[in-house]
């Protein structure tokens, strides 16, 4: 269950290198969501840069972060304008 508690709120596990493998500090993406989505576009404009939206792989890219504000306010609102 762990893999579908990642996908549906990936920021429960922001102090995962602190808390189980001892890091002095989280990683730069694990300060806040606004970090997160930062490195998650630089991610998918090197790895998806020219890639046709009719090939279905934007929907498979946006996927992992629909939860990223999963129990916040206007979190629906978040997930309908990706």
């Amino acid at each position: 269950m762990l893999g579908r508690a990642a996908m549906n709120t990936p920021c429960i596990f922001a102090k995962t290198d602190m808390m189980m493998y001892g890091e002095d500090a989280n990683p730069i993406t694990a300060y806040s969501r606004r970090s997160l989505l930062e490195a998650y576009s630089d991610y998918l404009h090197d790895k998806y840069d020219g890639i046709s939206v009719s090939t279905g792989v934007i929907f498979k890219a946006v996927k992992p972060i629909l939860g990223v504000f999963h129990g916040t306010k206007n979190s629906r609102k978040w997930r309908y304008s990706l």
